[in-house]
């Protein structure tokens, strides 16, 4: 740990690099998604290491630190951005280079949310009073004597059904048979959260994996509606990009179902000359 600190700090007490200079943006929100706060978690548990060792990091460097162990100890495939967002949280604008990281705070607001929307950079999750209200109502009927699902195998399985069926190549037999691998381990995992206590893991870990689950399905449902092939999304039986499909499509959920729609794409405003 007093090597990493040390290669840590050498790269971070370099002369600052002007942000519009470098090469590489990434802009990152404040999502509640479980990989952020995974490294949160990890990176609080070093800084707490480190106190009792009578060290202490800066942020920035408990976010290097968190990506040398992971990439470099535990040869994990991960991203840099990830450990900034799990150490700074917030609206970030990082841009790497070579010399490092250079880190911009980004004030939100309506007018900011509004461009990051029609430019499809990031994509927001609705929360309000309603929805909080079904969540609770959820945990206040869970199952104290249900049998426990193993949510630790059921990830493991989302991940590799994901990656086998749902990747950057696609074809239709490979998107129904994953469409209908996620709706048999939603059947598993059951309509009700476990756990006997208001603030059980088991709960926790039925609540993230009934939204992974549910956002599986949402590109699932999106890649088999989507017949042809455009960025990312690379369909095998259809190897062209037609000007129809020039739309996004749109998924919402209520009431435990999913409808998908279409809608104009999204162009960014013009600026004034």
């Amino acid at each position: 740990m007093r090597r990493a600190k040390h290669e840590v700090g050498q790269r971070h007490h370099q002369e600052p690099v002007a942000a519009e200079r470098l090469p590489r943006r990434l802009l990152v929100a404040p999502v509640a998604e479980r990989i952020v706060r995974v490294r949160a978690r990890a990176q609080a548990d070093l800084a707490a290491l480190a106190l009792l060792r009578g060290e202490r990091y800066t942020r920035n460097e408990l976010a290097e630190l968190g990506f040398e162990l992971e990439a470099g100890e535990l040869e994990l495939v991960g991203g840099r951005q990830d450990q900034y967002a799990g150490a700074l949280g917030g609206w970030l604008e990082l841009a790497f280079s070579p010399s490092g990281v250079a880190v911009r705070r980004i004030e939100s607001g309506a007018e900011r949310t509004a461009a990051l929307e029609a430019m499809m950079v990031l994509a927001f999750t609705g929360w309000n009073d309603a929805a909080a209200a079904k969540a609770l109502e959820l945990i206040g009927k869970r199952s104290r004597t249900a049998t426990v699902p193993n949510t630790a195998a059921l990830l493991t399985e989302l991940q590799a059904l994901m990656a086998d069926k749902v990747g950057p190549f696609r074809a239709d037999d490979k998107l129904q048979q994953a469409l209908m691998k996620l709706q048999q381990m939603q059947q598993e995992l059951g309509p009700l959260p476990a756990g006997a206590t208001q603030y059980d893991m088991v709960c926790l870990d039925w609540f993230d994996l009934r939204n992974m689950l549910l956002v599986a399905q949402c590109v699932v449902r999106a890649a088999i509606a989507r017949k042809e092939s455009r960025g990312a999304h690379q369909r095998e039986d259809f190897p062209g990009m037609l000007p129809e499909w020039d739309l996004n499509q749109c998924l919402s959920w209520r009431d435990g179902e999913l409808s998908l729609g279409r809608v104009p794409a999204a162009r960014p405003a013009a600026k004034a000359a």
